[in-house]
């Protein structure tokens, strides 16, 4: 009997199966000749063998099945289906398809991408849409008249040698072209992206692409500007070049979309009426011509050099992004009437005018971090709903407007807390962390109390709707929630006084509880009554957990010594000279774990950044000091090998980025993989980095994930991930787990080890850490100070970070 005679017939009226990844090596139905069946996906499978004369397929999906090549059999199947109009044979081991398929009669769509295309000459004469990217290419001359969209990203193409006069759409990203050729012309071509090339120059990119509406050109080596652009260009991205002057582009009328971040702009030009979306952070303008843009709602320019606001008053611009800039005085006159959205923190601003305020629509004013010693009266008329003022030198507040409902005043100078906030019956979110305020009023409306680092004595009366509370670093000795808080997720008493603490209230919701470092603590800590909890921290504390308890699945009990050996406990060892701090931040759950051990020969810290889950964070930070026994950089490759090598065998699918440093006497060895990072802090507050970034958008880096069959888009690998290393991520193809790893020598003049992931610094500069962390004489709080201030600043991530002494621990 043959092998399929036990197999059932796929139903006549059946119309479109799907197997994908069913570990499949053939079909589990017979499909007999001439079924009407139109569409069949067998994608992640293993599969030979396929059926024959489907006159209706018009859709076939064959990705992902292993093969090196066409088999006849195969072969013959496809060319047997004469309806056929999409076929997929993407991620497979191909180096060519068969000739025949030019004969295809009905061929529209056909992807052949993440192949082992080294050469492509077939001419299929109806295909519309070829998609032969990540591939081997070095070069490409075949273009049927039919074809209107094709993609060549991610291949080795270092010219452009070939023409259409119907194409469409070109997608050429991630090769290695230099020029666009002057003697080459796509007429109709109305969509390009070329990024991620070497590209000095787009200069002939109106005679290039004549009706082009889309350009994206990012990630080149292009230091002008073009002098003459497509008269229809409607979108224009320049990201990450080296353009210096942009001229005026007030004659492209269809232009809607002009992005040039990341490049070295001294000037705002004159801009076309037409523009609704202008990006230009991270540039150095010092200037700009009047905006007066009626469709645009956001104007950023982050991180210039700009010493005044530009002058935007016949606008319709909502949302001002000025922060980072040089900017020392506000002109109120500047600003449209539609102004909701003001953001000029890291300025050298001294004075808020009064007139700021009589902006009629403005709801939002985010100015930390300047030189702002007081709060206008004037305030208390406008409709302010959210304001940030820390790390300026103020110590007072006047009258504030009853639609306050978000107050930061962190690193402020307030030795008590303002009356006029006492008074407020919408304020929900204050942030008054590194203060010097005794005391916290009862606020009956408040749901987020941060008073981290001040010398509060007294634990507050707490309000009914309280969802966080952070007393880090305070004075208290005795807690006590003896209500119901149905909505109390997270409190933080690390660093405190406490003798006691009694927890008798219903707290349904309580999921982090943070105890750590209150060396006369203790009782029997008891699960039964928080089932929501997650994380417990009671490390440098005597309190024990009541072992008559079943376990409970939580995602990290932190502690100071245990004879339990589990990835649920982290030991944290060392607090002599050691500082941590970490949170949740405004993240939904907690992904981030650290490492803080001193062994017999040798300190290990560890920051760990988890992203997808916290599988692979949190097994690392249980495995690797395991794994870690010598103060040696071959040990600890062997050891991140092993541990990768264990996340592919358990199949994990989340992943997490590694800062790691080993300290031996005046020897430290920094690691890391992905974005966190290590710097020394030097004594005057100037770093050393001991760690870079793996990003994918990194030349070198774009090209190691390029050399694994993969692609960069959307400044992520895969366009998922937005680094280019990492710990775990297996079923992410691009991704490499491989470190840089430096060795260094403690000298005289340095002064702290700084080790924090990405929560940190999206918001604070290398500069700024050492600035910060220079600034206080505990590790410990400097590490709370600069957890502190990357959440007042709006991180949106997990935060955390590790300070550690250098000499004190020699």
């Amino acid at each position: 009997m043959g092998h399929d005679s036990s197999k059932p017939y796929l139903e006549a009226t059946k119309r479109s199966i799907s197997l994908r990844n069913e570990g499949l090596t053939s079909l589990p139905m017979i499909i007999p000749p001439d079924h009407q069946i139109e569409s069949i996906d067998i994608s992640l499978n293993k599969i030979r063998k396929i059926p024959t004369n489907l006159p209706s397929l018009h859709f076939f999906d064959f990705s992902e099945n292993q093969l090196k090549h066409i088999s006849k059999d195969i072969e013959n199947a496809i060319l047997s289906y004469p309806s056929l109009s999409e076929l997929h044979l993407a991620f497979n081991d191909l180096q060519t398809i068969p000739t025949s398929f030019s004969s295809i009669p009905k061929l529209q769509t056909l992807y052949l991408n993440n192949n082992k295309f080294s050469e492509y000459s077939i001419e299929i004469p109806s295909v519309a849409v070829l998609d032969l990217s990540c591939n081997l290419l070095k070069s490409f001359r075949t273009v049927p008249e039919s074809l209107s969209t094709l993609n060549l990203s991610f291949n080795r193409m270092t010219q452009i040698e070939f023409m259409s006069s119907n194409l469409r759409e070109l997608i050429i990203s991630g090769n290695d072209i230099v020029e666009l050729p002057s003697n080459v012309c796509f007429d109709s071509l109305t969509m390009l992206n070329i990024c991620h090339n070497k590209l000095k120059s787009i200069n002939n990119i109106a005679n290039f692409a004549p009706s082009l509406e889309i350009l994206n050109a990012s990630f080149n080596y292009i230091d002008t500007f073009p002098e003459i652009l497509p008269k229809d260009i409607q979108i224009l991205i320049l990201y990450y070049n080296r353009i210096c002057e942009i001229p005026p582009l007030t004659q492209y009328s269809s232009l809607t979309v002009l992005r040039i971040n990341n490049n070295y702009v001294k000037n705002i030009p004159q801009l076309p009426i037409s523009i609704t979306q202008l990006s230009l952070e991270n540039n150095r303008i010092e200037s700009s011509a009047s905006i007066t843009l009626t469709s645009m709602q956001t104007l950023a320019v982050f991180n210039n050099n700009l010493t005044d606001v530009p002058h935007f008053t016949n606008s319709s611009i909502s949302n001002f992004y000025g922060s980072s800039n040089l900017i020392s005085q506000i002109k109120v006159e500047e600003f449209s009437q539609t102004i909701t959205r003001i953001e000029l923190a890291s300025n050298n601003i001294t004075k808020l005018p009064g007139q700021l305020f009589t902006l009629p629509e403005l709801t939002h004013l985010i100015v930390y971090s300047n030189k702002i010693n007081e709060i206008p009266r004037e305030i208390s008329m406008s409709h302010i709903t959210m304001l940030n003022i820390g790390e300026n030198p103020i110590s007072t507040l006047p009258r504030l407007p009853q639609t306050l409902g978000i107050l930061v005043a962190n690193c402020c100078e307030f030795t008590e807390f303002p009356e006029t906030v006492s008074a407020l019956s919408r304020i929900a979110y204050l942030d008054f962390s590194n203060n010097k305020i005794p005391l916290i009023p009862f606020l009956p409306r408040a749901e987020t109390l941060i008073f981290s680092c001040n010398k509060i004595t007294k634990f507050p009366v707490l309000p009914e709707n309280i969802h966080e509370i952070d007393l880090s670093h305070n004075q208290i000795k005795m807690a006590k929630i003896d209500h119901t808080h149905e909505y109390f997720s997270e409190l933080d008493l690390s660093f405190n006084e406490l003798e006691s603490i009694s927890l008798n209230g219903k707290l349904p919701a309580l999921s982090e509880l943070k105890l750590s470092n209150n060396p006369k603590l203790s009782f029997l800590f008891s699960y039964s009554k928080f089932k929501a909890l997650e994380c417990l921290d009671i490390s440098f504390t005597k309190v024990e957990i009541n072992s008559a308890e079943p376990a409970r699945k939580m995602r990290e009990i932190i502690r100071s010594k245990s004879s339990s050996l589990s990835p649920l406990i982290k030991v944290f060892n060392d607090n002599q000279g050691v500082g941590y701090a970490e949170m949740k931040g405004r993240r939904d759950t907690m992904e981030d774990s650290l490492i803080l051990q001193k062994k017999s020969n040798f300190d290990l810290y560890a920051v760990i950044d988890g992203h997808a889950g916290n599988y692979t964070s949190m097994m690392t930070a249980f495995k690797l000091p395991q794994m870690i026994n010598k103060f040696s950089v071959s040990e600890i490759v062997v050891a991140l090998k092993d541990l990768n090598n264990y996340f592919k065998y358990q199949k994990v699918y989340d992943g997490a980025t590694l800062a790691l440093a080993l300290k031996s006497e005046n020897k430290i060895i920094a690691v890391n993989i992905g974005d966190s990072r290590t710097l020394i802090v030097r004594k005057n507050g100037t770093v050393f980095p001991l760690s870079y970034d793996h990003k994918p958008y990194e030349r070198s880096e774009m090209e190691n994930i390029r050399e694994k069959g993969a692609f960069v888009a959307d400044m992520r690998t895969c366009g998922i991930l937005a680094i280019s290393r990492s710990l775990g991520d297996i079923s992410l193809n691009g991704v490499s787990a491989i470190p840089c790893i430096n060795s260094y020598t403690v000298h005289e003049d340095d002064y702290r080890l700084v080790i924090a992931c990405d929560g940190v610094f999206d918001v604070v500069t290398n500069e700024e850490v050492g600035e910060i962390v220079a600034s206080e004489e505990s590790a410990s709080v400097a590490a709370y100070k600069l957890r502190n201030i990357a959440y007042a600043r709006l991180s949106e991530d997990n935060i955390s970070a590790i300070v550690v002494d250098l000499h004190k621990c020699q």
